[in-house]
């Protein structure tokens, strides 16, 4: 079992790793979904519709074998939101009842200082299969 302190030095690594993650991906999609891809908000539609066209369901990109490209995906939700509408990442580790418990999540973001986990952005954008699901949040965020 994992202590709360391998989590949270394994969150601090996270976060020093965070561009390499992202690069790494970044070199295996296509590229004119690269060029797209500016951490405007628009440019979450442009990730949105490449996720729905790989994955039909949560439990494909939940594949450990999908671990790194969800990452990957995660990190560039929440950059941009991060850049566009502040925020600060952290990781909650103190009461496992909390929905963003132990992953990667967001606080602060926008005027109303909202907190969301990018995670589960990405996969909710899987089940509801709208193509907007993310870029709306963000509008959402932004009022």
């Amino acid at each position: 079992m994992t202590t709360k302190f391998e989590k949270k030095e394994n969150f601090e690594y996270w976060l020093f790793n965070m561009d390499n993650f992202w690069d790494e991906f970044f070199s295996l999609i296509p590229r004119e979904l690269a060029s797209q891809l500016d951490y405007s908000p628009k440019s979450l539609d442009h990730l949105e519709a490449y996720v729905l066209e790989h994955y039909e369901s949560i439990d494909e990109i939940r594949q450990d074998s999908e671990a790194k490209a969800l990452n990957a995906l995660s990190i560039y939700v929440g950059e941009t939101f991060r850049k566009n509408l502040g925020g600060t990442w952290q990781i909650l580790l103190e009461d496992e009842t909390q929905a963003n418990f132990g992953v990667p999540s967001l606080k602060d973001i926008g005027p109303k200082k909202r907190t969301d986990a990018p995670i589960y952005l990405v996969t909710a954008s899987i089940s509801r299969r709208r193509g907007d699901y993310i870029s709306g949040i963000f509008e959402y965020y932004s009022k």
